[in-house]
């Protein structure tokens, strides 16, 4: 009976190990496959890849956080109009599943800040005010749980950058901002394997900018 009772242990281990392994092997081509993006297609695919994981694994917020990431991302990207709206239907979706999953993760409210972002983009006139106030709540509550983390920063940047300067925008208010979320990315450690790392190159990007313009 010991014995029977030792290979059910032995069984549940290694199922619980052969389980791991499929999802880091999941996750380490899907990240890899971001790297390697060339069209709108590719990051459609990409976004199903992690949503059709986040289903096999629903109690880690990793895939429906990067399925929702990518969906974000083509509503920027795209032109058509119904298709961004589509894209963040979607993204919102799974964006609520990542935070049922982990409710106090800085990267999820950072993430649905930049959704509320994308929303505003839709129509600046009619949502720029109702959004703005939900993208701002998300990045304070991402700094909350992670005051470490640059992207909140980096984020609001570019909401300050394009606000204009009379609402309290403008480059000149969001090129210090840019700053500090350029020497936070550099002392940024993501805590576990596969944690965002988005943000730095763009944020290097805008704050060249900044250079030049106080330059000229």
């Amino acid at each position: 009976m010991r014995t029977f009772y030792f290979l059910l242990i032995a069984l549940f281990f290694s199922i619980n190990i052969g389980a791991q392994q499929n999802f880091e092997e999941a996750m380490q081509k899907g990240l890899s496959d971001m790297e390697n993006i060339q069209s709108l297609e590719d990051f459609v695919e990409i976004a199903n890849f992690f949503e059709r994981v986040s289903v096999a694994e629903p109690n880690e917020w990793l895939p429906a956080y990067y399925s929702a990431y990518v969906n974000v991302i083509l509503a920027f990207k795209t032109q058509d109009m119904e298709e961004k709206k589509a894209y963040l239907g979607k993204a919102e979706v799974l964006i609520d599943k990542a935070m049922e999953t982990n409710e106090k993760e800085s990267e999820i409210h950072t993430l649905k800040g930049m959704y509320y972002q994308a929303y505003i983009g839709l129509d600046p006139m009619n949502y720029g005010q109702l959004y703005s106030g939900k993208a701002a709540a998300c990045f304070n509550d991402a700094l909350e749980y992670n005051p470490d983390n640059p992207r909140p920063i980096y984020l609001q940047a570019i909401s300050v950058m394009h606000t204009p300067e009379q609402y309290g925008g403008g480059k000149q208010r969001a090129c210090p901002m840019f700053n500090q979320a350029s020497e936070m990315f550099t002392h940024f450690k993501p805590e576990k394997p596969f944690y965002p790392q988005w943000g730095a190159d763009q944020c290097e990007q805008y704050l060249q900018s900044c250079t030049e313009t106080a330059q000229k």
